[in-house]
């Protein structure tokens, strides 16, 4: 049925208005979520101050999902630890969503940022 035949039958009483909105209102698409181009990551080790300003210069610009693709494309089916199973290629397409942020900070005084853009 169409939206006016609805409104015109739940007008006129023939059917609930709960049962006009069902008709109206049910097999609505969901949206699917954007997916990321980039991966913005950021390393701070508190201990070795060199080797945080080597990494801030070698990860000052965004990585490009493709290239991150390729690394873990050979692990794909790879799980990743016996007390987290999850495989490579699940966790590429969950994290792989645009807006996730993973801020890791390690008992050694190690600082990880993970971004999507």
């Amino acid at each position: 049925m169409e939206k006016y035949e609805v409104l015109n039958k739940c007008q006129s009483k023939e059917i609930s208005p709960k049962q006009a909105y069902r008709e109206l209102y049910t097999g609505l698409k969901e949206h699917k979520p954007k997916r990321a181009h980039f991966v913005k990551v950021r390393v701070s080790i508190n201990e070795h101050p060199g080797v945080s300003i080597f990494l801030a210069v070698l990860l000052a610009l965004p990585i490009p999902v493709g290239i991150a693709k390729l690394f873990l494309k050979r692990k794909r089916e790879k799980i990743i630890d016996q007390s987290f199973p999850i495989t490579y290629g699940q966790l590429m397409d969950d994290l792989l969503i645009k807006g996730i942020h993973v801020d890791i900070k390690a008992k050694d005084e190690a600082h990880i940022l993970i971004k999507t853009l």
